[in-house]
This record gives C-alpha cells, structure tokens and sequence, in this order.
C-alpha cells in the first residue's frame, strides 16, 4: 500500500465532512419540513385573507398582496436554505485549497536569485 501525501489526505477529509454535511443539512432543510409552512394554505396566510375586507375587488387585492408576499418570503427562506446546504462545503473546500497551495509552496525554495549580470568589455571609440 502506498503512502499517502498530505494533499490526498486533506482533499479525503475534507470530501467525507462536506458529504456528510451536505447529506444532514438536505435532510433537515428538504425533507424533514411540514408541507404547509412554506405553502400558500399556511395557517398564517389563512387568518390574513379571513382578515381582508371590502368590496370584492379589495379584498381580490388584499389576498394577491398576501400571496405575493409570501411568495417573496418563501424565495428568500428557499435560498437560504441552499445556502445553507452549499455554502460551508464551498468555503471548506476553497480553504482546503488554499491550505494545499501554501503547503506546496513551503516544500519549494521559492528563492531564486537572479543570475549576475555579464561583464563585458566595452569598445570605446
């Protein structure tokens, strides 16, 4: 078995802990969620348009403004989940990068002194 270097070790880890992360968070923020929270028929949304009064055309008004509101609030509920899901895995591995790169930069002598300059007679006229 061959030994294995820091960079295939590190890249490993760092896979394993954001499939694993990926794996609770998908769960916890998809699948494990009551239907109607995020749904027009929320509870919530349910009292409002009780509470809208009116001619028929105000309170037509009333419950489009409600439901496009909550259309609003669920997009930005929807992507804050996926940020959620996605952002600490793409900050880990963009780390884990960076952390690569510097140690491969250390392993070199990123010192080269530039080669002195040629002496060369000069013709005087």
């Amino acid at each position: 078995m061959e030994k294995w270097d820091y960079r295939t070790v590190l890249n490993w880890v760092a896979t394993a802990v954001c499939a694993l992360w990926m794996g609770v968070t998908v769960y916890s923020q998809f699948f494990d969620v009551d239907p109607n929270q995020y749904g027009f028929r929320s509870p919530e949304i349910e009292q409002k348009m009780k509470n809208c009064s009116g001619s028929f055309e105000q309170r037509y008004k009333c419950k489009e403004a409600l439901i496009i509101e909550k259309g609003h609030d669920s997009f930005l509920i929807w992507i804050s989940k996926m940020a959620l899901v996605f952002g600490p895995p793409a900050i880990l591995l963009a780390l884990v990068r960076v952390a690569v790169r510097q140690r491969e930069n250390d392993d070199i002598d990123t010192f080269n002194p530039p080669p002195p300059a040629s002496i060369k007679k000069r013709k005087v006229r």
